[in-house]
């Protein structure tokens, strides 16, 4: 604590959005060199209570992706996320939208009013098109189509979609992993446990809301 601390006072003059700014980056960064499979910790930047995790300036992911290529990468970066949920708290759909300039060179500069157009020009109807997205959350809850949404709203541009692919949530756990880490309990807690209860144990995995019940003849 007392190093993030001196982190925020010398480096960060006191600014702990930045501080947390700076962790992201430096976290995308690690992620973008070294490619890993998973991601621990996360969020071990709330571990000392050092940030105010209410303020609504960290809630806003789509805002802090825009600031981290404003920052980081100089480009003119948009996104937009929503999330739709049931009545239960269970999520019934997401989406999100990401919008950027590509670089200068290559490819080739379609004809007509767009060629005549100054970079400026075309960011600002590209930024007018981007802000008439609807909730992507509910437009995906409610079975609405990728291309629909691509064609909707950039159909001036003459969008073209080259690759569709699925994207699937999936989780690694399983019933024999979480068993085999209750087995793992010191031998004290385990005692508690057979002799106290509860009978079976539910464990319910954080990830992904699987929930496993193990019954103590199985310890």
């Amino acid at each position: 604590a007392k190093q993030q601390l001196d982190y925020i006072n010398e480096v960060c003059g006191g600014d702990k959005l930045l501080f947390s700014r700076n962790y992201f980056n430096a976290v995308i960064e690690c992620v973008k060199k070294f490619k890993p499979d998973i991601i621990g910790h996360f969020d071990l930047i709330t571990k000392f209570s050092l940030i105010d995790e209410n303020n609504c300036e960290y809630k806003n992911i789509a805002k802090d992706l825009a600031y981290y290529f404003e920052q980081s990468e100089q480009t003119k970066t948009a996104f937009h996320t929503s999330i739709q949920m049931d009545k239960n708290g269970r999520v019934i759909g997401a989406g999100g939208l990401f919008l950027q300039v590509m670089p200068d060179f290559g490819g080739k500069t379609q004809d007509g009013e767009f060629a005549k157009m100054s970079e400026e020009e075309l960011i600002l109807r590209a930024e007018n098109a981007f802000k008439a997205c609807p909730s992507l959350g509910q437009w995906f809850s409610e079975k609405g189509n990728t291309e629909d949404i691509i064609y909707g709203l950039f159909r001036e541009f003459k969008p073209v979609v080259p690759v569709v692919r699925d994207i699937v949530f999936d989780c690694p756990c399983n019933r024999e992993s979480y068993v085999n880490r209750v087995r793992s309990l010191s031998k004290d807690e385990l005692e508690d446990i057979k002799k106290n209860g509860p009978d079976p144990i539910q464990v319910i995995c954080h990830n992904c809301g699987s929930v496993y019940s193990i019954p103590v003849s199985e310890l």
